[in-house]
């Protein structure tokens, strides 16, 4: 019996675990395309986003965007734009592997802000994983700068990393505390994203010519890692093991650094190593038993009694509605 139960969630979980290996890929998708203006490169994959989040609602017939008001879709557009916009300009600005690692602190602030919005105490395992986080991003800042200096303009990078995870634990806390849930909402707003970034480009840019390869590479963001991978990760969560999924999703800025070096794309140092294990075990350690506080929860009706207890285990570009949607019960 417990064979064949493994047996039922392995496929599933398999296919949710493409979800951190797409999250990984768009540093080195932005490594390939920073030749091309910012918004022009961000209209084309906004628009790829659309299309494909349109065509998966369609063929799945889904109707919970019907339940969202206008103040959800405005939320929706400002949290995407900031959160693409300045990821992008972070990659663009700043060593990609370092931009990289400061834009998984959303994580630790998504904690902190889920602590003042309900409320809570921080635990001393939660105060860890942020000061373990936090001690990785300062190895990053203060790792091999001046050498960097002369090519990116690194501050402006780092500011608009530190910008997107802002941009984005924000959403994600208003995203867990709205009761008007749709996991597509995200994918269509990326049609309004799309024509503010255009507008931005005709303003302020120079239209660029693009080669194939790197609009293949914006076909690939766009629709693969905006879109196909909520797919994934909803089918994973739903049917697969999600404690493993949901710790597994944290390992995307250890797949990063590491395909970002293996690559060729950063050079290999002990330090930049050591700031990735920090970061990665400061966002494991923020959110320990969150997932099995959640599955508690279904079954014994609890109240959480701690922050990492009051969220869901967040992952990037998914909407934290998933989980409940995924049976789940949140409590606020």
């Amino acid at each position: 019996m417990l064979l064949n139960s493994r047996e039922s969630t392995f496929v599933p979980t398999c296919i949710g675990l493409l979800a951190p290996v797409l999250w990984s890929l768009p540093a080195l998708i932005l490594i390939e395309i920073r030749s091309v203006p910012t918004f022009q490169a961000l209209t084309i994959v906004m628009f790829f986003s659309f299309i494909s989040s349109s065509s998966i609602i369609y063929l799945k017939g889904d109707q919970s965007l019907s339940n969202l008001k206008i103040k959800d879709w405005v939320v929706g557009v400002l949290g995407l734009s900031c959160n693409q916009i300045f990821y992008v300009l972070g990659i663009k600005y700043a060593p990609p592997e370092h931009a990289e690692l400061i834009y998984y602190l959303w994580p630790i602030m998504l904690v902190f802000f889920s602590g003042l919005f309900y409320f809570k105490s921080f635990s001393s395992v939660s105060l860890l994983g942020a000061l373990l986080s936090f001690s990785g991003v300062v190895l990053v800042v203060g790792f091999n700068w001046e050498d960097n200096a002369d090519k990116y303009l690194v501050r402006e990078g780092y500011l608009f990393s530190f910008g997107a995870a802002l941009g984005w634990s924000v959403y994600t806390l208003y995203s867990r505390i709205n009761e008007r849930n749709s996991p597509y909402l995200l994918g269509i707003a990326s049609g309004f994203v799309c024509v503010f970034c255009f507008i931005l480009h005709i303003f302020m840019e120079t239209t660029a010519p693009l080669t194939l390869y790197q609009f293949f590479l914006m076909v690939v963001f766009g629709a693969g890692v905006i879109s196909f991978s909520l797919l994934f990760w909803d089918y994973g969560i739903k049917n697969g093991n999600f404690q493993l999924l949901a710790k597994a999703s944290f390992m995307t800025p250890l797949l990063t650094v590491y395909l970002l070096v293996w690559l060729g794309k950063a050079p290999y140092h002990p330090t930049l190593v050591l700031a990735a294990i920090l970061v990665f075990a400061g966002c494991l350690l923020s959110i320990k038993n969150s997932a099995e506080t959640l599955i508690s929860t279904k079954t014994s009706g609890r109240a959480p009694k701690s922050v990492p207890d009051a969220i869901a285990v967040p992952v990037v570009i998914q909407d934290l509605e998933n989980l409940d949607r995924g049976g789940y019960i949140r409590r606020d």
